[in-house]
């Protein structure tokens, strides 16, 4: 009789299926690699035309364009389409479609935030910054115009993350910047502030940078010490001032101005819960229900309106002087976010004030202030007390 010698069926196929398993895993291994590859790919490609545009933009003024690559280019990552500044301050993006949802994966544990490619963003116009990928994707590689990587715009959900010179886009959520500060060297803050005050020279590596820190509110007590703003500005007939602020409590019966010229532009006066806009000799009144709180005030001639709806129409009479936001004798406390005076004849701001922190080496030394952002000033309390911020909550 003969004795088989060999493999049992059973040894056969455990045989058989380690050799699937090792199969199946060698596949998965190449398929990951192969989406590393896809995405530094489309990486390097995407930074090679950058550098084109970079050059473009920098060297010669030119209108950026990807014309020489013959777009849309397809790689192995994905489609290649075009260049963009639409929405971007400083920096350009290259557009990208057809990128599937590992090869994107890989894309951004491979970038993350790192220079010089700023952010992904999820339309061919920046929004959310991307942190997760869908099946389909379609982004930008944000750059800088100079390739340094330096984030002159990041993401934000409000002013305040932008600084004092930024303005957060509604529509983009990027900052952008209204001030710039000058790329010259410096020795000292005098080499910065002349055009603008808020600038200060970073003695470490000489060159100036942004000195104040922006704040959310400024808190105005206007009592007897005669807490005010003189701002400088002739105030015109065709002035309309603009508030967002909060009225928080009056506690007198005497002028309790927000603001005013010769004449008497806008005065609140408060006398048994009621407040008087007068224009002149006029006056409207309001509530003080209706006045109290967080609003947008808006006053124009005849018309005085909280958050778009007309609350009183007193007669307008000729105005003169210098505006001065604040008041001389009487107790109020108001919060203000932002303040801006428009010249309606032209459309164009006079003057918008925001709240911030003075640098430590100005004449605010580092105290709450306003900084105007079409004139590149601050504005202190000409008064003998002083003003408070959210931070001293």
């Amino acid at each position: 009789m003969k004795t088989e010698s060999g493999r049992s069926l059973v040894e056969t196929l455990g045989t058989l299926a380690i050799m699937g398993i090792l199969s199946i895993t060698g596949i998965w291994a190449y398929g990951v690699a192969m989406d590393k590859n896809r995405a530094n790919t489309l990486i390097q490609e995407a930074q090679r035309r950058a550098v084109i545009v970079a050059g473009q933009i920098g060297f010669n003024g030119r209108e950026p364009s990807l014309a020489e690559f013959n777009p849309p280019n397809q790689t192995s990552g994905g489609t290649i389409e075009d260049v963009t500044t639409e929405g971007l301050y400083k920096q350009f993006g290259i557009e990208v479609s057809g990128v599937k949802k590992t090869v994107c994966q890989n894309i951004l544990n491979t970038i993350g935030d790192t220079t010089p490619i700023r952010r992904l963003s999820k339309e061919t116009t920046p929004t959310t910054p991307i942190t997760s990928c869908d099946e389909d994707n379609s982004f930008l590689f944000i750059y800088n115009n100079d390739m340094t990587g330096k984030n002159d715009t990041q993401y934000c959900e409000c002013d305040e993350s932008c600084g004092v010179c930024g303005v957060c886009s509604s529509t983009t959520h990027l900052c952008e910047s209204e001030c710039t500060p000058p790329d010259n060297e410096c020795d000292d803050d005098t080499d910065c502030n002349a055009e603008n005050e808020c600038m200060v020279c970073d003695t470490e590596n000489h060159k100036c940078k942004d000195g104040c820190k922006r704040v959310q509110y400024l808190e105005i007590l206007y009592e007897a010490k005669g807490n005010r703003i003189e701002t400088g500005l002739t105030a015109l007939e065709t002035d309309k001032i603009i508030f967002d602020s909060e009225i928080i409590r009056t506690e007198a019966t005497g002028d309790c101005y927000i603001a005013k010229a010769t004449n008497t532009y806008f005065d609140v006066g408060s006398k048994q819960n009621t407040f008087y806009i007068r224009f002149g000799s006029s006056a409207g009144s309001v509530g003080a229900s209706t006045i109290f709180g967080h609003h947008i005030y808006e006053l124009y001639k005849e018309h005085f309106d909280i958050d778009g709806v007309t609350k009183a129409t007193p007669t307008f009479n000729a105005i003169s002087g210098d505006w001065v936001i604040g008041s001389t004798s009487a107790t109020q406390y108001i919060k203000h976010y932002s303040i801006k005076i428009i010249d309606m004849s032209t459309n164009k701001e006079r003057m918008h004030l925001i709240p911030v922190l003075s640098p430590e080496s100005s004449k605010g030394e580092g105290k709450a202030c306003m900084f105007d952002r079409v004139t590149k000033k601050l504005f202190c309390n000409s008064g003998t007390g002083e003003f408070k911020t959210n931070l001293d909550e």
